[in-house]
């Protein structure tokens, strides 16, 4: 059976391919195929270090909705075990109905998970793409963000749950985190346009603000 690596590994173009798209085109092709490893290799149930850009921080689904559409998004996608009535979303994902709140990467059961955007990116015309929302635990959010947990003074714990749940080897962990931070620099050199497209087959276009995305916006959430 093939395994998370072989879904994703990126395809290598013949001389032709070449030819017709020039190297730019190679190349965008190839990061836009690699960056779809995180969802791929959750679904897989394999945790992968993934940390948002520096230039894009506080630039994400959480700054252009209001909180109480975040909160129902969180309902629906089964972060947190009770039900609302959805005023805010037009469409609901599967499996909304079930009160079961399971860490979608790790399976751990807790009664608060978090929500984590999971974001694709085009390097070649700079977009960062929203692609998927699911429940995951706080160790495993903190692994995928490793710059945070390192702000957080929880580098070696984020880093012991990495290698709990992929099985990894301590040279496996190392090469994995060193081309995550080389990805994490190369794209904090630029600005990305945010690409949330994805969010309207849940929420209506009337309830997305982009334009707060330059507007500092505080809310708290419980």
């Amino acid at each position: 059976m093939a395994g998370w690596w072989d879904v994703v590994a990126v395809r290598i173009l013949d001389v032709a391919d070449v030819a017709k798209t020039g190297r730019g085109a190679l190349m965008a092709e190839r990061k836009a195929k690699s960056s779809r490893v995180q969802k791929v290799a959750m679904a897989q149930g394999m945790l992968i270090v993934d940390m948002v850009p520096m230039t894009m921080w506080g630039r994400n689904v959480r700054a252009i909705i209001s909180g109480e559409t975040w909160k129902e998004l969180r309902s629906a996608f089964r972060s947190v075990p009770w039900m609302r009535d959805y005023q805010n979303l037009i469409s609901l994902p599967d499996g909304h109905d079930d009160w079961t709140t399971v860490c979608k990467i790790c399976s751990v059961q807790d009664s608060k998970l978090e929500l984590h955007e999971v974001w694709e990116y085009d390097d070649h015309n700079r977009i960062q793409r929203l692609i998927d929302l699911i429940a995951i635990c706080q160790d495993c959010h903190l692994a995928i963000h490793l710059g945070r947990a390192n702000q957080l003074g929880l580098y070696d714990k984020a880093i012991a749950h990495l290698a709990k749940v992929n099985k990894w080897s301590n040279k496996k962990i190392e090469n994995h985190v060193a081309k995550a931070n080389e990805r994490w620099f190369q794209r904090s050199q630029h600005n990305y346009t945010l690409d949330v497209s994805w969010l309207k087959k849940y929420v209506p276009g009337s309830k997305l603000h982009l334009e707060w995305l330059d507007t500092p916006k505080f809310w708290i959430d419980d």
